[in-house]
């Protein structure tokens, strides 16, 4: 009979689950008790992991600053960033703004997760130019975009009518040796479609294989 080894995730699971339905349904002093209470070893996994599960953001900002307070436990680039990701989609800019300055004085690594995430809100919240230099500078600090990255940032450009240079960004992915992706595809074909090209322009677009 095989040992039962999957009960360690499962705890995690359960715990992770737990401490968001604190989070959400208690008042945060209740909220700051409960978690003191909790058999946990804090870690930048399961501080991510609880922040993923989207409490109420004054919640998950007051959470954030707690564990940073817990001995032994350090934020990192992960939990950074996904604390950024609750700002951004909350349309609180300026917190995530200065979150990101806090990464960087704290000599954080910065890689293209983080500057894809913050050019992404910083157009969604109408500060397309914010979005570009954002780019811009993860370039410049020599951060290798991804995928991901490209595609982000080409429907930044795309949306905002920003052709040539949306296009100049998916050649530049392609020279780089970057294969697109399905949502990459997505995108060209929302332009395309959406500026009434013809489906010959497409694929002018679209030479590689189709995921």
């Amino acid at each position: 009979m095989k040992p039962f080894d999957v009960e360690p995730k499962v705890y995690m699971r359960d715990t992770i689950s737990n401490i968001y339905k604190i989070l959400k349904y208690s008042t945060w002093e209740s909220a700051e008790t409960q978690l003191k209470q909790l058999p946990i070893r804090w870690d930048s996994f399961t501080v991510n992991q609880v922040l993923k599960t989207h409490p109420p953001m004054e919640k998950a900002w007051l959470f954030f600053n707690w564990v940073g307070k817990v001995k032994s436990f350090k934020h990192d680039q992960f939990t950074y960033t996904t604390m950024l990701d609750i700002f951004g989609e909350a349309g609180r800019v300026s917190s995530m703004k200065y979150l990101f300055q806090q990464m960087q004085e704290k000599g954080l690594k910065i890689d293209a997760v983080t500057y894809t995430s913050i050019l992404h809100w910083l157009s969604k919240g109408g500060d397309v130019d914010g979005a570009v230099e954002t780019w811009e500078e993860m370039r410049g600090k020599g951060c290798f975009p991804t995928v991901v990255s490209y595609t982000a940032y080409m429907k930044v450009l795309f949306d905002n009518q920003r052709v040539k240079e949306g296009t100049a960004v998916y050649k530049e992915m392609l020279q780089s040796g970057i294969s697109p992706n399905c949502h990459t595809y997505t995108v060209l074909m929302e332009y395309l479609f959406g500026a009434g090209k013809l489906m010959k322009d497409y694929f002018e677009y679209c030479w590689l294989p189709v995921c």
